[in-house]
């Protein structure tokens, strides 16, 4: 047992070193040849800087659990390789900052990282549950996914357009359509970020038909009517997620790190042989070096103008406000002023943006006590279902602020539905602890 825990650690590490070194060439070579992102600056780091880079980039992998034991393991895997990876490697080339600034920055992340992986190490607690009948559960998590997609369909005229041609024409329209804060706005939310996932990954872990069913009449209604790709790549994600954990939970880690590894080489592939740069634009640019990217610029901005201190939230309206707007338009406005651009980040960034380093440390807190929450609900055969949605879990965090991905992004709402999930009683009563 201590041989494959040893060999599990190392092939861990080994596999996010492959991944570290496959995302800079492609970011060097690839991304920021054919990508210009705002006038983002292309300076590379000495052979010093990079060694250091790799280092920060594999120390995680020597504590973090290999293993998708845990929701908050499979989570942290997701967050490690979409934010700390890349913010890693793309900081030291774009971050106006002297390296050993940009150094000492990603160290207090790597520590950050460090704290959320020692609060979910701590003993998991059996909470009391609601005792209902898994099969009321499922209907009513098929009758309610459903309604919400018919409803969103509805605002749409019932049109289905699955072209990915118009997709940011279709998703300003929407904005007009269904407003911020509004009953439909919080209606579409609820089933794109917890009734769609949830209806998904129960549906094939418990083998329910009607909730597979549901969850794709969902992807559908609100993929025409928004033209969102993530909700579009949404299923796709689980479904690797989902077999990743089935049949290869106890190398989960170093597979996610090949997988990503992989991927990129593919679109590195398009790019260069065959003059593609589709595949790179989609999956390595879009979601990992422009994720960076964000990263960085939120960083660089908020070191040197006032913080935001939760303005943008719902105490905007208590709150005065050096700023006139959201702080993901007020970014995209100031650094691509020609394009309307949201310039969404991850949990770290927004955080800095609303209190600095003290804010990032109390958001990492936040995210521990919530995925410590979540392997304590984790129980008997819907363990895998637990599991699947930390990777989700995982996605929300690494693409929106905390305060937004409580309700918008449906962390409140999940955890919710999971926990009487957890009380379900199929024909038989389970309460062994997973």
């Amino acid at each position: 047992m201590r041989d494959q825990k040893l060999l599990q650690r190392v092939a861990y590490g080994a596999a996010s070193a492959c991944y570290g070194a496959m995302f800079n060439w492609s970011y060097a070579h690839v991304e920021s040849v054919n990508f210009d992102y705002g006038g983002a600056v292309f300076n590379p780091p000495t052979s010093l800087g990079l060694l250091a880079c790799y280092i920060m980039a594999i120390l995680p992998a020597m504590w973090m659990s290999p293993e998708a034991d845990r929701p908050s393991s499979v989570a942290l895997t997701v967050f490690y390789v979409l934010v700390y990876v890349p913010f890693v490697f793309v900081a030291p080339h774009v971050l106006p900052w002297p390296l050993q600034d940009v150094l000492l920055l990603e160290g207090f992340l790597l520590v950050c990282l460090a704290l959320i992986s020692g609060l979910v190490a701590l003993p998991c607690r059996a909470f009391a549950l609601i005792r209902v009948r898994e099969s009321s559960y499922v209907l009513g998590l098929a009758v309610v996914t459903i309604t919400l997609a018919l409803l969103t369909a509805a605002l749409n005229g019932f049109k289905v357009d699955l072209s990915i041609a118009d997709v940011y024409t279709r998703r300003l329209a929407a904005r007009e359509t269904v407003e911020a804060g509004s009953a439909s706005g919080y209606a579409v939310a609820l089933l794109a970020s917890t009734l769609l996932p949830l209806a998904l990954i129960i549906g094939i872990a418990r083998r329910r038909i009607v909730l597979v069913g549901a969850s794709l009449l969902a992807v559908i209604a609100i993929f025409s009517l928004a033209g969102q790709k993530s909700i579009a790549l949404t299923p796709l994600m689980l479904l690797g997620a989902y077999a990743l954990i089935r049949w290869a939970r106890r190398w989960f880690g170093a597979m996610v790190c090949l997988g990503m590894a992989a991927l990129i080489a593919i679109s590195d592939v398009a790019a260069i042989v065959y003059d593609n740069i589709v595949p790179a634009a989609v999956f390595s640019f879009r979601l990992l070096s422009g994720a960076g990217i964000n990263m960085s610029r939120y960083f660089e901005f908020f070191s040197a103008h006032p913080y935001y201190l939760l303005r943008g939230s719902v105490l905007r309206t208590v709150l005065s406000s050096p700023y006139d707007r959201p702080m993901t338009m007020m970014m995209g406005a100031q650094y691509d002023p020609t394009e309307a651009l949201n310039l969404n980040s991850n949990v770290w960034a927004t955080a800095f943006g609303d209190g600095g380093y003290w804010a990032i440390i109390l958001s990492s807190l936040i995210m521990g006590l919530l995925l410590w929450i979540l392997d304590s609900l984790a129980r008997g055969r819907h363990a895998i279902v637990f599991r699947v949605f930390g990777a989700f879990l995982g996605l929300i965090f690494a693409a929106m602020a905390l305060p937004t991905a409580f309700i918008t992004g449906g962390v409140v709402p999940s955890l919710a539905a999971l926990y009487v999930l957890a009380g379900t009683l199929p024909d038989q009563v389970h309460s062994a602890h997973a």
